[in-house]
């Protein structure tokens, strides 16, 4: 039995009070700027599909690596977030058209890049393996092929087992392909089982960051909501504790965990809260968990009216420069917003979310499409630029494709409208402006939230635990969609490219490619189980001393009592 201290349940009284005085009271900001637009959805689709189109016309080609230094045709795309989420954004079109336009250049280039390149790039780092695993989750949910899902499961597998703490892990300090022993025991009450490595063939390297743990997050759950496998069912909960216990600091998320000196660096980039938010969003919605959905209230809210990312009306600055190869990082976030508001239908967080969005659409028409073209830049506050950039159009089609799929169709027909291209010019007011609730600018909505957040988590979190191994066959390997030899390992070019925050290590040189594929020993190692949920218990009280306190209002994370069940099988090469 889980006992809480008679501070937390002052906190939660409090915290539940405010709960239900607050629901609902998300509202766009009365700063932000063309909230709304005129456009109907059939023009939002054409700019849309003209802007993906614009790719091919300037010579785009995700399934071919260039060098940078060759004068590269097709274009250079400067990192593996351009390549995976190019196949992204066109799957992700076709899923909100109900088309299949992008469906053969998205399903061969896919298998194309994957047959010749693989899933890394040197220095090899475990995010690499999951954005790939996304993509292809995008693509298969869109495309329904078999060999894109089994690709979805060997780029997790890959990662599992090279990097996810386990709670065996953790308890042991060894593991997850480290090659040196680790322990955690003196950083933190809570369990790092939930964390993944960073670095996959640097073994010394123990460094926990965002970019890694959230989009595992965020894969973890669209599996388990397709599979219903009860392995990425734990790993989507452990990741989930392990957010809310570590990188959550009640405000923002924390980039990077240095377990081995317990130290944490905090790096004010939008890019933390991109798959956090997608994987919160998608792991709430299948566990239909009040609590986490709370919790993305107060993420979006934070996230969308910091003036670290946000200008004064609301449209997102960071990495405007169009040499700056973080640029992408906005579209993903946008992107993750987009998968958020789906699933909330109707909601005060959905209204929410297409407000946000309808700003940064008005603006990219407005100030980053160049007239007469289809090219936007990467800055969404312009000036526009007549020279087409690939980057500047794969991360403005996350806000078009978003822009056309809430809007309702206002014809039966599904093709794109071809021709108008025209923002709207006019401010319009937020919704809720109408009441006095509404005069609350997000900032101050979120400061709200999150202390009806705090209710939610001391009173109703509780592990999902409990799982065993998934049939053998949802890991058989299958990447012959059209005849294809199995993968060869990727080395990189020798030419000097621009570091990202996902190179900051050089890790050795790659000589094989990693086997994924399980053992039938290790498969068979355990029987099935019921994929429901079967609540975890915890003997022994928890009581923090009174110098922490403080930190534990603040921090969200430090609400959480971690629990854990049966380990998942370890699957080995």
């Amino acid at each position: 039995m889980l006992h809480w201290s008679s501070t937390y349940r002052r906190l939660a009284a409090l915290a539940g009070f405010l709960l239900a005085a607050n629901a609902q009271n998300i509202t766009a900001s009365l700063t932000w700027t063309n909230t709304t637009s005129d456009l109907s959805r059939e023009s939002r689709e054409g700019l849309a599909s003209r802007a993906a189109a614009a790719l091919f016309a300037n010579g785009v080609d995700p399934s071919i690596q260039t060098d940078p230094t060759a004068a590269a045709s097709p274009p250079y795309l400067p990192s593996l977030r351009y390549f995976s989420s190019t196949f992204s954004v066109l799957a992700l079109q076709d899923y909100h058209s109900g088309n299949t336009t992008w469906g053969d250049k998205v399903v061969n280039g896919m298998q194309d890049y994957y047959q010749q390149y693989g899933i890394y790039k040197n220095p090899a780092i475990n995010s690499d393996s999951v954005y790939w695993g996304l993509a292809f989750f995008y693509a298969y949910r869109t495309y329904k092929q078999q060999a894109l899902l089994n690709l979805a499961i060997e780029a997790y597998n890959a990662t599992y087992t090279d990097a996810f703490i386990t709670p065996d892990v953790a308890a042991k300090g060894s593991g997850a392909g480290r090659g040196v022993p680790f322990t955690f025991s003196n950083c933190s009450a809570f369990t790092y089982a939930g964390g993944v490595f960073w670095a996959k063939d640097a073994v010394n390297d123990t460094e926990i960051n965002a970019e890694t743990v959230a989009p595992f997050l965020a894969l973890s759950a669209y599996l388990y909501e397709e599979t219903k496998e009860p392995i990425y069912q734990q790993a989507a909960q452990l990741a989930t504790d392990f957010t809310l216990n570590h990188m959550w600091n009640g405000t923002v998320f924390e980039d990077t965990l240095y377990p081995a000196t317990c130290t944490k660096k905090t790096d004010l980039s939008l890019t933390l809260g991109q798959w956090f938010v997608e994987g919160i969003a998608v792991w709430a919605n299948v566990t239909q968990n009040a609590t986490l959905t709370s919790m993305l209230e107060l993420f979006v809210s934070n996230v969308t009216t910091s003036p670290t990312w946000t200008l004064n009306d609301g449209v997102i600055k960071e990495a405007f420069a169009r040499t700056n190869i973080e640029a992408i990082d906005k579209g993903i976030f946008v992107r993750a917003l987009t998968e958020a508001r789906a699933r909330n239908p109707g909601t005060a967080l959905a209204h929410y979310i297409e407000s946000f969005i309808t700003v940064q659409f008005n603006s990219i028409l407005s100030h980053s499409l160049a007239t007469d073209t289809d090219f936007y830049t990467t800055s969404w506050f312009g000036p526009a630029n007549s020279t087409f950039s690939a980057a500047g159009n794969i991360a403005a089609l996350d806000i078009l494709n978003a822009a056309f799929s809430f809007a309702t169709p206002t014809t039966s027909s599904s093709s794109p409208d071809s021709s108008s291209t025209a923002p709207t010019s006019s401010s319009t007011t937020a919704p809720g402006k109408t009441s006095s609730a509404g005069a609350i600018a997000g900032g101050v909505v979120g400061a709200v939230v999150s202390v009806a957040a705090i209710v939610g988590i001391v009173l109703r979190w509780r592990r999902r635990r409990r799982t065993h191994s998934p049939a053998s066959a949802l890991f058989t390997r299958n990447t012959d969609m059209r005849g294809m030899p199995a993968t060869q390992p990727f080395i990189s070019q020798s030419s000097v490219e621009p570091m990202s925050k996902w190179e900051r290590h050089h890790a050795p040189r790659r000589t094989e490619a990693p086997t994924w594929l399980a053992s039938d020993s290790a498969l068979s190692s355990s029987p099935p189980a019921s994929s429901g949920y079967q609540p975890g218990t915890v003997s022994g009280s928890i009581e923090p001393p009174d110098s922490e306190l403080p930190t534990l209002v603040n921090r969200l994370y430090n609400l959480v009592q971690g629990r854990q069940g049966e380990l998942p099988p370890r699957y080995e090469g």
